[in-house]
């Protein structure tokens, strides 16, 4: 039996703070972060969003590409990596 890639899927979270959102207590701006690691903007997870969440949106999105294909759906990251902001 063989394993092939036929399709796959991605989720972020609905929350994006950009460099300027960024509170003024972390003495900093969106020059010096742009400049320094190409960051941009960032997302983050809001009320309501989990990595498991995050991870049924990536399957069903994994899974538009496919018709009746058997599927394996691997997770990356435990519920444990995220926080909230």
């Amino acid at each position: 039996m063989k394993s092939v890639v036929v399709g796959f899927g991605g989720a972020l979270p609905q929350k994006c703070i950009k460099n300027d959102e960024l509170p003024a207590s972390l003495n900093t701006s969106d020059e010096w972060i742009s400049q320094r690691t190409g960051i941009k903007q960032r997302y983050v997870i809001d009320e309501g969003e989990t990595t498991s969440t995050l991870a049924t949106k990536a399957a069903k999105d994994a899974l538009a590409w496919l018709e009746r294909l058997p599927v394996i759906i691997l997770f990356q990251q435990p519920l444990a990596w995220f926080r909230k902001i």
